[in-house]
């Protein structure tokens, strides 16, 4: 790991992924923002890099960026609830539509509205989601699984990044002579 401080705000990236040091073909957002309270007003100013990825290192920083499989289970969980209580409501509206001596039609479409359609739309959200995942673990050519480059700090004169990647780290040298 090796902190860089660059003169102004824009950055020569190298030609290769930042985790793998493979050819990049992807670019992740990494964000760094600062705040400053005044009394009366917050003023925020947020600093971007794009940094190059290769694709199964992209897969592995969004991955870990977000909140990975625990994530993708409490939301799924959220979804279905959230849509078994709209479906709950709908059901118990059609209820209302059959007269009381009606046949078994309203329980079932009361269950299909409650449990059936949530079910279905909790797991085209839950594939979704898990369409993301990495494929397989990392390797010993990745420097680690969240961002292989981070904003240390941003002003108007300067940026200082910390790059995890030792041998990412002598390309960026290169790039960004101080």
């Amino acid at each position: 790991m090796q902190k860089f401080t660059i003169r102004g705000s824009t950055i020569a990236w190298p030609e290769a992924c930042a985790c793998c040091l493979g050819p990049y073909t992807h670019t992740v957002i990494c964000e760094k923002t600062k705040r400053l309270f005044l009394g009366i007003a917050t003023v925020t100013r947020t600093f971007t890099v794009k940094v190059p990825y290769c694709e199964p290192c992209t897969k592995h920083v969004l991955w870990n960026e977000s909140s990975g499989t625990p994530g993708v289970i409490l939301w799924t969980t959220v979804v279905f609830i959230g849509c078994g209580l709209v479906g709950v409501t709908l059901g118990a509206l059609l209820m209302t539509a059959f007269p009381k001596d009606a046949t078994i039609l309203p329980l079932v479409l009361l269950g299909l509205f409650s449990c059936a359609a949530p079910a279905v739309v909790a797991a085209i959200y839950a594939s979704r989601k898990l369409r993301g995942r990495p494929s397989e673990p990392l390797d010993p050519s990745h420097c680690r699984a969240k961002h292989a480059i981070e904003v240390a700090d941003f002003s108007d004169k300067e940026t200082s990044v910390i790059v995890h990647n030792d041998r990412y780290a002598a390309l960026f040298a290169k790039a960004n002579p101080s």
